[in-house]
């Protein structure tokens, strides 16, 4: 048992926020790079990705999904029984994109090809927070765990070293890990034996 477990998801999102803003201020710029190239060592050329476009807490990938060596995909948040769901869209272009309700760069499903999550080989998955058993603290609203529960590719969550747990972060029965996390210092993989 980690000393996580007893603290609330909600106090470790608010520490975690602030850890991370702190870090993005004074080394985002470099993170961001460091994180890209991590991730280009690990998804081969040609895969199909899903990824996201960043809010500001979060690591600028934005060099990454400019290269079209792979294929990409992003999220898009929308109504199903009134519960929000991501639906992944390739966009025709990057003027394809407007801010969603939660303030998310999202395709225009207008000008954009719906991708079915089970066809792309990587998902990249941003996150507030990271352990080293690849378990994910998120925003609370479990859009990527319900998006991810039954998907078979490579689950990637992309973070600064700031947004690793040096602890276990709490887990619920519904909540999705990572097979491995990129972040600006170091790749974190799964170990074959880890198995929630």
């Amino acid at each position: 048992m980690s000393a996580l477990n007893d603290v609330k998801k909600s106090d470790l999102r608010t520490a975690f926020k602030k850890a991370n803003l702190s870090y993005l201020k004074e080394s985002g710029a470099v993170a961001a790079t460091r994180v890209v190239e991590n991730l280009k060592s690990v998804i081969p050329e040609g895969a199909r990705v899903g990824a996201f476009r960043g809010k500001s807490d979060e690591i600028n990938i934005d060099p990454l999904i400019d290269d079209n060596r792979w294929f990409w995909a992003f999220p898009r948040i929308q109504k199903n029984d009134g519960q929000g769901e991501i639906v992944f869209y390739h966009p025709h272009s990057f003027e394809s994109f407007a801010r969603g309700q939660w303030d998310i760069e999202e395709p225009n499903p207008l000008q954009s090809d719906r991708v079915e999550t089970k066809s792309l080989d990587f998902v990249l998955v941003p996150g507030v927070a990271f352990d080293r058993k690849m378990r994910r603290l998120g925003r609370g609203r479990g859009f990527y765990d319900r998006a991810l529960e039954n998907y078979n590719g490579v689950k990637v969550g992309v973070a600064s070293v700031a947004q690793i747990a040096n602890d276990d972060l709490p887990r619920d029965v519904h909540d999705v890990n990572m097979d491995l996390v990129a972040t600006d210092e170091y790749v974190l993989l799964r170990a074959r034996s880890e198995n929630g």
